[in-house]
């Protein structure tokens, strides 16, 4: 049995969580080093959607400034200043950097959208490295 997709959520003030019966799936390490600070429920939905893409080696749809991307998780954790971060290969959308297709470390607490998606991940990409230098803070979860 294939594992169960999140819908889609909206992140930011006033949001409205999709999917409640996610919550109780997120390992007890992963909610233990959660910040609130987006309040408890958007986080704990953001931090299950990425820890389940990663360990199902999914794609995840997100919207990040300057709009809509497509991502292979790679890595979750907290950088130096406890700020949540994912490390991802992003296969298509918009690019600030004009790299549609490349590497990319994201800020979690800028992550305008996320949905899970059923389409499988070719991770782990070619340059991944496990134990990423920009999660100082430890990692979450990794390939």
């Amino acid at each position: 049995m294939a594992p169960e997709t999140p819908p889609v959520s909206e992140a930011g003030s006033g949001a409205a969580i999709h999917y409640a019966g996610i919550f109780h799936k997120v390992p007890r390490a992963v909610k233990s080093s959660l910040s609130h600070k987006r309040g408890k429920r958007m986080t704990t939905f953001v931090a299950s959607a990425i820890t389940a893409a990663i360990q199902n080696r999914h794609c995840l749809r997100i919207r990040y400034a300057p709009g809509e991307r497509l991502v292979e998780p790679h890595a979750f954790g907290r950088g130096a200043d406890g700020q949540l971060l994912l490390r991802a290969y992003q296969t298509e959308g918009a690019s600030a950097s004009g790299e549609h297709e490349h590497w990319k470390l994201f800020r979690v607490d800028r992550i305008l959208r996320i949905e899970a998606t059923d389409t499988s991940s070719d991770a782990p990409r070619p340059g991944y490295k496990s134990g990423d230098k920009a999660m100082k803070g430890g990692i979450i979860a990794e390939l």
